[in-house]
């Protein structure tokens, strides 16, 4: 009874992920992100009919300075043409308290860009972020990730 159980529950936990088309993260040496660094997420589309979510994804630490982030978000078309949008990244409540969940000194934070799309072209998409603040390098940023997630077929 306990292995059917078992099978039960990781058929559902790999069901979950295996709508995710990248999921990934990139870590920074010391907490903190320089300008001049730009984070590259790759990935392949093959099914322009169905629906995404792409998800931004932090973790900071407590002593991250501000409640948001300015970052410029470049998209890449797979026909090389290019897109730079800059999106203002909420980390904190109005009160300040911080969104996301807090584990010891780290905070997670997934942050939608943009729900329920379709892609119009297949082929390799490249997303670029780099962080748009004022200050150089901006402190307290441990990780930064991109996530797409194909909501339906």
């Amino acid at each position: 009874m306990k292995l059917a159980h078992l099978l039960i529950i990781l058929t559902v936990i790999t069901s979950c992920n295996s709508d995710v088309v990248v999921s990934s993260y990139h870590s920074f040496e010391n907490p903190s992100w320089p300008a001049k660094d730009t984070i590259h997420f790759n990935f392949n589309i093959t099914n322009t009919s169905a629906l995404y979510t792409a998800n931004v994804m932090l973790r900071h630490t407590p002593s991250y300075p501000y409640d948001n982030m300015y970052v410029f978000l470049t998209t890449v078309y797979p026909q090389g043409q290019s897109k730079t949008d800059t999106v203002n990244l909420l980390l904190a409540d109005a009160k300040g308290i911080w969104l996301g969940s807090g584990m010891g000194d780290l905070y997670d934070l997934k942050i939608p860009l943009k729900r329920q799309f379709r892609f119009s072209k297949a082929g390799t998409y490249k997303i670029q972020l780099v962080q748009a603040m004022d200050i150089d390098p901006l402190p307290e940023i441990v990780d930064v990730g991109f996530e797409l997630v194909k909501i339906s077929e």
